[in-house]
């Protein structure tokens, strides 16, 4: 009835030191690997894992190293598949090309940060997963509270704050613009931002699904109602205009 995930990668308290992961490394160790998917299992009481991601790339530690972890536990029924979050379009190209090379299981799926205001992954990861058949879902769609409505930008942890940035604006002058030029929006449309935001995501055919982090029970049903409006095109380009899709310098060669 559900397709259950976690994440690897991350500082686990029972292993501090360099080995207990996170962004500096030593998470996508094999040791590390190994011993946080039984973790993983016993807490969330179950016998195997849908699909295990990568929550970083890993710095420290040789992607073969990695790849051939997650093709073991494939093989050993403990995932039944795995993805990457957070990569670029480079690493995640190497790692299928390393996949090919070492006859390893592929990763299946990228998770990336993506919504309204946020569009960084257009030009180059979203190319990428439709040459190589990737999914795609994305994390923070709703911009940290950025796109549910003014009422909800006025809460303590929004935006930077969520992520232990306590100091300082949660949100961007052009952040705070786009959730404005939303908020309008919607309620010309008569909908709730939430689910505007919602609805412009999954009108991409490249992503399959958004992760939401909602506080509140009646959150959920709202956000929920986004899967059920269907934008025309005069609409979508409504809400592209508040946010353009930002262009890559064109490298030229020489």
């Amino acid at each position: 009835e559900v397709i259950l995930t976690t994440k690897v990668g991350e500082l686990a308290p029972e292993e501090p030191g360099p080995n207990g992961g996170g962004r500096d490394g030593g998470g996508l160790s094999r040791y590390h690997m190994t011993r946080l998917v039984e973790a993983s299992l016993r807490r969330l009481q179950t016998d195997y894992i849908d699909i295990y991601h990568a929550h970083w790339p890993d710095p420290t530690t040789p992607l073969e190293e990695t790849l051939q972890t997650f093709d073991g536990l494939v093989r050993q029924g403990k995932i039944r598949y795995y993805a990457f979050c957070n990569y670029e379009s480079w690493q995640i190209v190497h790692a299928l090309w390393l996949c090919d090379q070492l006859n390893l299981i592929r990763p299946i799926s990228l998770q990336m940060g993506y919504n309204l205001a946020l569009r960084q992954i257009e030009d180059f990861i979203v190319p990428v997963c439709k040459t190589f058949s990737l999914t795609m879902n994305a994390h923070t769609p709703l911009g940290g509270g950025l796109l549910t409505g003014a009422e909800n930008r006025s809460r303590r942890y929004i935006g930077r704050r969520r992520m232990g940035q306590n100091t300082g604006p949660a949100f961007s002058d052009a952040d705070l613009a786009v959730g404005e030029g939303l908020d309008d929006l919607a309620s010309k449309w008569g909908y709730a931002p939430t689910q505007v935001a919602i609805a412009w995501l999954l009108n991409h055919p490249h992503l399959t699904s958004a992760i939401i982090g909602p506080e509140f029970a009646e959150e959920v049903d709202v956000a929920v109602k986004g899967l059920e409006l269907q934008l025309d095109s005069e609409q979508m380009t409504a809400l592209d205009v508040l946010s353009p899709r930002p262009r890559s310098p064109q490298v030229r060669g020489f």
